[in-house]
C-alpha cells in the first residue's frame, strides 16, 4: 500500500507592489493636483472675460466717437457748433463725447472727439479721434 501525503499550501496573502490600490497620500496628491489646475482654469476664465468687457467697451466708445466726428464733419465750416473751444455733449447710454475744435492754420478746424466711460472696476477710460475739416471756397 502506499500512502501518498498531500500538502495543501495555503493562499498566499502577501500581495505584490504592482497588484495594490491607490493609497490614500495618493489620493490626496492627486485632488490637490486637480483642486490646482481648477483654481487656475477658473483665474484664466475671470481675465478672459474682463478683456473681453473692455474690449467692448473700447470698440462701443469708438463708435460713438465715429458717429458724433461724422456728424460735425457734415456741418458747414462755419456752423456754430464748429466755434473754437471744447464743449460737453449729451451722454449716449454710459458713453460722455467731448468735442474740440482749434483751428492750427488758416481756413483748416483740427477737430478732436474724445469719449470718456467708466469701467466695471471703476477707471476711467477714453478714445479720441481727430479730423481735420478745410473751408472751401466756392
Amino acid at each position: 500500500m502506499s500512502t501518498s501525503t498531500s500538502t495543501q499550501k495555503k493562499p498566499s496573502r502577501i500581495i505584490s507592489r504592482s497588484q495594490a490600490g491607490f493609497n490614500l497620500i495618493e489620493v490626496m496628491a492627486a485632488l490637490g493636483i486637480l483642486a490646482f489646475g481648477i483654481l487656475a482654469v477658473g483665474s484664466m476664465q475671470n481675465t478672459s472675460l474682463l478683456g473681453t468687457t473692455r474690449a467692448y467697451n473700447l470698440t462701443d466708445g469708438t463708435t460713438v466717437a465715429m458717429d458724433t466726428m461724422e456728424s460735425i464733419l457734415s456741418l458747414s465750416y462755419s456752423h456754430s457748433d464748429l466755434d473754437l473751444g471744447t464743449r460737453q455733449l449729451e451722454a449716449q447710454g454710459r458713453f460722455t463725447p467731448q468735442v474740440t475744435v482749434t483751428q492750427p492754420a488758416d481756413n483748416t478746424k483740427l477737430i478732436a472727439v474724445r469719449v470718456t466711460w467708466v469701467e466695471a472696476g471703476g477707471g476711467e477710460k477714453s478714445t479720441t479721434i481727430t479730423s481735420i475739416k478745410n473751408s472751401l471756397p466756392f
